[in-house]
């Protein structure tokens, strides 16, 4: 596991991604994906190149899977809308544009009452992923300074909601043998807990 996870975090810093695809605007990039301006309303997503396997049909099935079970369980506005198409044997996302921000630390003391009635849905439709499924999306929800990171989640440039634009893990650590899912559902299950218990409480000082 050790070995893997060096390897993989090596690969990712050393491997330049993909940044120029037709005329389109690069966006930017992650360990699986480029992300290309299309249009004012659309973005593509192909395979950013540092995980060649990204571009198997076998990786575009599975996180069309994933994303359709990302529909079960949150409202269509907490996700966003995706196509996974597989054109000239490449992979290609077509996903929604979303004016916002993919890394935004939440304070602890916000009292935007929109965004924590969305919070307060947005962690119970988790908390109810993790039970069923004993797996999660790589939100991070790590603790910051006086908030939490939220991370794979655009929110939006208003600050009032967000939206759900990264369905998979390349690396994902729950799912490499039975003791690793075990610790990571326990401690995403805490968090998310200690998080709904927060927004809630927070919700309810406003009223």
């Amino acid at each position: 596991y050790k070995k893997l996870r060096k390897f993989c975090y090596t690969r990712a810093r050393n491997t330049a991604p993909i940044k120029e695809y037709k005329k389109y605007e690069y966006i930017g990039s992650g360990w699986e994906w480029s992300v290309f301006k299309k249009d004012n309303n659309s973005v593509l997503k192909i395979p950013s190149g540092i995980f060649p396997e990204v571009n198997d049909l076998g990786y575009l099935k599975n996180a069309e899977q994933i994303y359709n079970i990302l529909q079960k369980y949150y409202s269509p506005k907490f996700l966003a809308r995706t196509e996974f198409l597989r054109v000239n044997n490449n992979n290609i996302l077509t996903q929604e544009y979303i004016d916002g921000n993919d890394c935004l630390v939440i304070k602890f003391d916000d009292q935007n009452k929109k965004l924590l009635e969305n919070l307060v849905e947005f962690f119970k439709s988790t908390k109810e992923l993790l039970q069923n499924e004993r797996w999660m999306p790589d939100y991070w929800l790590t603790e910051e300074d006086n908030g939490f990171l939220l991370r794979n989640v655009l929110i939006l440039s208003s600050k009032n909601s967000f939206k759900i634009t990264d369905f998979t893990r390349y690396f994902d650590s729950s799912r490499m043998y039975p003791a690793l899912t075990n610790w990571y559902f326990n401690w995403e299950s805490k968090r998310v807990n200690e998080l709904l218990n927060w927004s809630l409480n927070q919700l309810n000082s406003l009223i």
